[in-house]
Formats: C-alpha cells, sequence, structure tokens
C-alpha cells in the first residue's frame, strides 16, 4: 500500500487557515486579558430620615440613601443609561422603591447618588446621645 503525497497547493492553504485561526484567537486573548471587564461596586454610605413635626410614633416620611458607586475598570467607562433602581424591605415587605437617572461614570471613579424613597413608614425610637 502506498500512501498518496500530498500537494503543495493543499499544504498551503492548511497553513494559511492555521494561521488565521492562531492570529484571531491570539488577538482575542490579549483583548480580553487586557480589557478585563468588573463589575462596579454600590455601597449604601448614608441614611437620613426627613424631620417631621409629628409628635405620634408611627411616621411616614421620605427616606434619602446616599449611594457610594465605584467603578474599579482601568480602561472603560460604565453608562448607566437607564439608572438604577432601589427597593427597600422590611421583614420582606416592599416598603419603598425609587429610580435613579441615567448618567455616565469614567474609569477608576467614584460616585456618589442620592436616591429618595417616598412612603417609607418607621416608629420613632430616641436616641441617647452620648
Amino acid at each position: 500500500m502506498r500512501l498518496l503525497p500530498i500537494k503543495r497547493h493543499t499544504l498551503s492553504l492548511f497553513f494559511w487557515f492555521f494561521c488565521v485561526i492562531v492570529v484571531l484567537g491570539s488577538a482575542a486573548a490579549l483583548s480580553y486579558l487586557s480589557l478585563k471587564p468588573n463589575s462596579p461596586v454600590f455601597r449604601i454610605h448614608h441614611l437620613c430620615f426627613s424631620s417631621s413635626n409629628d409628635t405620634s410614633n408611627a411616621v411616614s416620611s421620605p427616606l434619602i440613601i446616599g449611594i457610594q458607586i465605584y467603578n474599579p475598570n482601568k480602561r472603560m467607562n460604565v453608562y448607566y443609561e437607564d439608572g438604577f433602581s432601589v427597593e427597600l424591605f422590611d421583614g420582606g415587605k416592599l416598603v419603598g422603591r425609587n429610580t435613579s437617572s441615567g448618567f455616565h461614570q469614567g474609569y477608576k471613579s467614584t460616585d456618589m447618588k442620592g436616591i429618595q424613597v417616598k412612603g417609607v413608614e418607621y416608629e420613632r425610637v430616641q436616641v441617647p446621645i452620648y
């Protein structure tokens, strides 16, 4: 049994195809490793209840939540086109929600956003000051 020789034309075609696959794969790997996207980090910075002159213990007033947003990406900006939503639960019951407006955040930056959540009911307590 004699093996047939492979034609030079066929070898050059396979070699060209292999080179294209290697170059595209290398470009994709380098792009991913250089950009490597990370998710933004959200933290609650502060909470503020609006004051009320009502003397009863049950109070319903807006709650202002200060949210700190950090973009850890080195070369990527983040565009919050629809903003983000905040929902406040008490014992599994939804007590308030609101949505921020859209904004742009640059790379390696920290932004502060204040969200007002309406319809929050809480019980007034006296906090001792030391």
